[in-house]
């Protein structure tokens, strides 16, 4: 009974739920009860399945499969309940009997072969150079030659040494020989993967593949058009229509052969979200790309773990990739990848691991000169800033909350004379529109085709530049932050030193903003008193590895690229007797929320108990630690219109959903602290009914609409607070309700 129970649980979720509690008395209580006649046609279905499958059947059931090819199962059959429903393709005025089996195949591959669900076409022979344009290293020979079966492999590399082209070499490998069926390339946030994105597709292109499909929550908004197949050019508007349609929701996008996305869609494959069990399905077989895996916190760290040892058992190839993985992290992953082969302790770096052979040194990139450390006040890296820009140097400045960087750009803006070079600010807290357009204009000023001829810039930024970004700075100024992402951001310091020899600057420098306390002040420090002394980046990063880091980083005068990635990152983390009795204080609460964050993890997998998720981004895969809530911003309102912060004037008397209306409203969307709103209930408010109406039609979930007067936006909802929002500077809360610039610089901990 218990086999029938998970059989008909794992054949009925195509609803997006499993219903496993209680479901034999159900199935006691099926169609037809035990009349005569539809246990006849209960068993017809199943002798012709049967036959369709060329085996022989008769009781009893088999046991059903376990874990995730259960759950892959589970979606084959809803992937197939879809196709199967859809009246384009058959008709429900024309039943199907067994003599009509070869029309119906022929239908089915009619489908399959619209929606673009088939075999990838044969591939062509490229060469290395041919798919990207310059030779292979080191590290992308060996991991051509090395990554050649299913299994788990951890690429180590630094910063900037080709580990993207590295893994889809190795992945055009597998797709040639029919090993792979597909690529997925997961990404930490949004930005990261709209920017790989452009990458993979020019590869696909090179090898004769359909363009891979942008996967997260807002890549309805960088859309321009869905590039058909390259084998399905000659078929009718209307199916490449439907091709497009058919992917557009968020549980089918995994299903196209080629993805680049957030690692989020593929963590809602195991955890307890609406549909979970499809993405099992669209991943199976395929080669799935783990980008930056070292930047995730504990709790979806071990989501991630999750994941890869459900694409294992699945026989994908996963391939992870990361230049600051600590040795412990590395072995975790590996762990849960299985594989017959003993965990590799190599402290060689790079390095290729796997579940599947021995591990693989390879040879380091070419000595980069030694990066000249230096702790300074913040007022002297201000001034200093200014100057070096003014002698032709490229200046890349890190902050790790939002509020330090508008700060920060605030303060340097005052050192500047009419006419000094370009002086930027790039944070979260823009709209889409404005920050697609800054990230455009500094990628330009700072990125690898830029104009050498241009001068001097300055951009001030927070973590999302630190990695996965193809910036090329002359000088590094960055708050203090944990060992790993210290070097992330170095990894933006003369990115492309052998290529661009004129240099402003005789060597790579990077200055660290001192702390308030000296080192020694802070070991003799009381538990209460660190995280104040450490200020907003305690609430970002956790104190105990900032004081470690500071520890280890605080009287080392150069640091030498990739040669003490290695050893800085163990020495940062490995347990250490000599802490203070404050730090030890602060190492146990690191330790207390490590396992509560692992518990939450662990409880969130159980998918067949727990209630399920809507399978938006972001629900279940990330612990929330700053709420955010959406303000479109409104530069006027007219008679029956909208005019948006773009300059897009949208009409407000026809309620039905217009697709070009939602997007003009996202792309004019901004997130800000939820805390920021004193009454959530006023929301929209201040609209007519028919203004509020046309917003809720296009927008998903709670959100307010911020009025344009100049710089300053009003709404119900914000209560006494003041806000400010311009091109430049982004979203800024005020620190009082009066026209002078004074900003709330210090009450905000949002980040990134």
């Amino acid at each position: 009974k218990e086999d029938a129970a998970r059989w008909a649980a794992l054949t009925a979720m195509h609803h997006g739920r499993p219903h496993f509690s209680g479901i034999w008395q159900k199935c006691e209580r099926s169609i037809g009860g035990e009349s005569e006649a539809w246990e006849a046609v209960r068993r017809g279905i199943a002798e012709e399945l049967a036959a369709l499958w060329r085996v022989k059947w008769q009781p009893p059931l088999p046991a059903p499969p376990e874990g995730a090819w259960g759950w892959w199962l589970a979606g084959l059959i809803s992937v197939a309940d879809w196709i199967g429903s859809d009246e384009r393709f058959f008709s429900a005025e024309r039943a199907t009997a067994p003599a009509e089996h070869v029309g119906a195949s022929m239908a089915a591959q009619k489908a399959l072969s619209t929606i673009g669900l088939h075999p990838l076409p044969r591939l062509p022979e490229r060469s290395f150079f041919e798919l990207f344009g310059f030779p292979p290293n080191d590290l992308q020979t060996k991991a051509m030659q090395s990554i050649q079966s299913p299994g788990v492999y951890v690429i180590e590399a630094p910063m900037g040494m080709g580990k993207t082209e590295a893994a889809l070499a190795a992945a055009y490998g597998l797709l040639r020989v029919g090993t792979a069926s597909g690529i997925y390339f997961a990404l930490p946030t949004q930005a990261t993967s709209n920017r790989i994105h452009e990458r993979v597709a020019s590869f696909l292109t090179k090898i004769g593949c359909d363009l891979p499909r942008l996967i997260h929550s807002g890549s309805w908004l960088m859309e321009k058009d869905f590039q058909v197949p390259r084998w399905q050019s000659g078929q009718p508007d209307d199916s490449r229509r439907y091709a497009r349609d058919w992917f557009g929701t968020a549980k089918r996008a995994l299903l196209a052969p080629f993805g680049v996305g957030t690692v989020d869609q593929a963590l809602m494959g195991v955890i307890a979200v609406k549909h979970f069990f499809i993405r099992h399905y669209a991943l199976a077989g395929k080669v799935v790309i783990l980008d930056e895996v070292h930047s995730y916190d504990v709790f979806t760290g071990t989501l991630v773990e999750a994941l890869v040892e459900a694409l294992s058992s699945l026989g994908c190839t996963v391939i992870i990739l990361s230049a600051t993985l600590t040795m412990e992290r590395r072995a975790a992953l590996l762990r849960r990848g299985g594989g017959t082969q003993p965990l590799p302790e190599s402290r060689g770096f790079p390095l290729i691991t796997s579940t599947v052979h021995d591990p693989v040194p390879v040879d380091p990139p070419a000595v980069k000169p030694p990066v000249k450390l230096r702790f300074r006040e913040e007022s002297e890296c201000l001034r200093e800033a200014v100057e070096a820009v003014r002698a032709g140097a490229r200046v890349l400045w890190i902050c790790n909350t939002v509020d330090c960087a508008q700060a920060t750009y605030h303060a340097i803006c005052g050192e500047r004379c009419e006419g000094d070079p370009p002086v930027g600010l790039l944070h979260s807290r823009f709209t889409f529109a404005d920050r697609e357009r800054l990230e455009q204009e500094w990628m330009k000023k700072l990125g690898k085709e830029r104009d050498p001829q241009a001068g001097g810039c300055l951009l001030v930024s927070t973590q999302i530049v630190e990695q996965s970004v193809d910036l090329d700075a002359d000088l590094l100024i960055t708050e203090l932050a944990p060992t790993d992402m210290l070097f992330q951001r170095m990894g933006r310091l003369w990115r492309h030193w052998e290529k661009d020899q004129q240099r402003c600057r005789a060597e790579p420098e990077t200055w660290i903003l001192r702390e308030p306390l000296s080192l020694q002040a802070l070991r003799e420090a009381e538990e209460s008193q660190l995280s104040d002394a450490l200020g907003k980046k305690a609430r970002v990063y956790a104190p105990y590895v900032l004081l470690r880091t500071l520890q280890h980083w605080h009287d080392q005068p150069v640091v030498r690229l990739p040669d003490d990635i290695r050893d800085w990152l163990e020495a940062t983390y490995e347990p250490r007797d000599d802490d203070p009795p404050a730090w030890k204080c602060l190492l146990k609460q690191m330790e207390d929320q490590r396992k509560s964050h692992l518990g939450r993890a662990e409880t969130a997998q159980n998918l067949w108990n727990l209630p399920t998720l809507e399978d938006e981004e972001g629900i279940g895969t990330r612990l929330n630690t700053c709420e955010t809530l959406p303000l479109v911003l409104i530069s006027t309102r007219g008679e029956g219109s909208v005019t948006l912060h773009e300059g897009q004037t949208l009409p407000v008397q026809d309620l039905d959903f217009d697709f070009p209306s939602a997007k003009a409203l996202h792309r004019n969307l901004v997130k800000a602290p939820a805390w920021w709103f004193a009454d959530k209930r006023r929301c929209l408010d201040h609209l007519s009914r028919a203004e509020a109406a046309f917003l809720k039609k296009h927008l998903h979930g709670d959100f307010e609409a911020g009025e344009l007067d100049g710089l300053r936006v009003t709404a119900a909802g914000l209560g006494e607070t003041q806000l400010e929002y311009s091109p430049s500077f982004g979203l800024i809360k005020l620190k009082q309700a009066t026209l002078t610039k004074i900003y709330d610089w210090e009450d905000d901990d949002s980040y990134d």
